[in-house]
C-alpha cells in the first residue's frame, strides 16, 4: 500500500497494524517518476485530508510538498507475482500513475484495476474518466463495472469507481458471474 502524504502515512500507521495484517505500507507516491515529485497537501482536517494529490485542486487551499516517487513499472519489475488484483485511488492523478504501470499492463500482470475516475475536472490537469477508459483500454484491459449509485449517465457526483479486466480473461460466462455477484 502507498501513501503519499506524510501526515496521511503517520496517522495510518499509528493506527493500524499492518505488518500484523502483511501488508507493505509505504510513504511514498506511485507516479510515471522515479525520485521526488510536487505533492498538494490539503489543510482540511489537519492535513489528514483524504483529498491530497499530485494534482492540483483549485476549491481547496493547501501547500506543496515534494515527496518520494516510484514509477509503477520500476518497483514491480523485481516482482515475480503476477495476477495483481491493483486498486488506485489518487484523488485525480491517474494521468501520472498509470503511464508509469504502461508495461505492466500490457504484459497483463493485472488480474483487475479498480480505479476512481472523475466524470469532470476537479483537479487542474486531471484525466478525465473517458480518458482513463481510453487509455485502460490500449493496454488491453476492458471497464466491465462502475458504482451503480455514481455511474454516468445518472450520476450526481462526479467521482465513481471503474473495474477494469484484462481482455483475454473475458468471455460472457465470467462477464455474467461478475455482475450477478456485484447486483
Amino acid at each position: 500500500a502507498f501513501e503519499a502524504s506524510p501526515l496521511v502515512y503517520e496517522h495510518y500507521k499509528a493506527s493500524e497494524d499492518f505488518e500484523g495484517k502483511r501488508i507493505s505500507y509505504l510513504n511514498m507516491a506511485v507516479s510515471d517518476v522515479n525520485g521526488c515529485i510536487p505533492f498538494n497537501v490539503l489543510t482540511e482536517n489537519q492535513g489528514i485530508s483524504g483529498r491530497s494529490s499530485l494534482q492540483d485542486r483549485r476549491d481547496t487551499p493547501g501547500k506543496k510538498l515534494e515527496v518520494p516517487s516510484v514509477n509503477g513499472d520500476s518497483f514491480l519489475k523485481d516482482c515475480e507475482a503476477d495476477g495483481i488484483a491493483l486498486g488506485i485511488d489518487v484523488e485525480g492523478a491517474a494521468g501520472k500513475v498509470l503511464p508509469g504501470l504502461r508495461e505492466s499492463l500490457r504484459a497483463g500482470r493485472f488480474s483487475s484495476v479498480f480505479i476512481e475516475v472523475e466524470g469532470r475536472e476537479m483537479w487542474t490537469g486531471q484525466w478525465l474518466d473517458h480518458q482513463v477508459t481510453s487509455f485502460m483500454i490500449a493496454q488491453g484491459y476492458l471497464p466491465v463495472l462502475c458504482d451503480a449509485e455514481h455511474c454516468p449517465p445518472a450520476f450526481t457526483r462526479p467521482q465513481y469507481n471503474l473495474l477494469f479486466l484484462p481482455q483475454n480473461l473475458l468471455d460472457d460466462e465470467l462477464l455474467a458471474w461478475i455482475i450477478d455477484c456485484y447486483l
